[in-house]
């Protein structure tokens, strides 16, 4: 294992943990039987939950999709206040830097494991009778998968969560002013 990936993982500690707790309400759904639950262990599989591998495409991406979601989510949402008092306002204080940091720790722990990626690639794309549409529509997202679980795998998933925690309130800004100058003109 390498050692930076752990550290990154201790360092984005609120991030991992919730990570761990939505694979394993996932887990809990599919009844999933699970191995190790702890969520920090000097293993490969820090912050994420050992479970046996899904056989189903619907559960290998609920598994991927539900902590990416949620985390991303939630990310954006403590990013939306901390990250525009910090970058775009340049106001640095207790709470805009706390929470940038937790926004930051959500966004590091989005992606799934290598294993779970796999699994669901394997489960959407290999066998006969699978629904070409569904390949095509899921080719994205597994590619996302696949992408953000190595980046995770070597730690690059800290640094890319900080660049884009720099770049939201820049990315962001021009969609919320079209939709502040939208509900000007509905109002009149």
């Amino acid at each position: 294992m390498n050692v930076l990936f752990f550290i990154t993982r201790i360092i984005t500690f609120f991030g991992s943990s919730l990570r761990c707790f939505w694979e394993f309400v996932v887990c809990r759904i599919f009844k999933l039987p699970i191995e190790d639950i702890r969520c920090f262990k000097i293993s490969e599989m820090c912050s994420h939950i050992e479970h046996e591998i899904t056989e189903k495409a619907g559960q290998s991406f609920l598994l991927c999709a539900l902590p990416f979601a949620l985390n991303f989510c939630l990310g954006s949402c403590f990013l939306a206040y901390s990250s525009y008092y910090v970058f775009y306002a340049g106001v640095v204080n207790f709470n805009s830097v706390f929470f940038l940091i937790i926004g930051i720790s959500l966004y590091s722990n989005l992606f799934p494991s290598v294993e779970n990626a796999l699994s669901l690639k394997d489960n959407i794309y290999s066998g006969e009778g699978k629904n070409l549409f569904v390949k095509i529509i899921l080719a994205p997202f597994t590619a996302l998968m696949l992408f953000g679980a190595y980046l995770e795998k070597y730690s690059l998933s800290v640094l890319a969560s900080i660049a884009a925690a720099i770049a939201f309130p820049f990315i962001t800004d021009p969609i919320l002013y079209v939709i502040s100058r939208i509900m000007m003109e509905l109002k009149s």
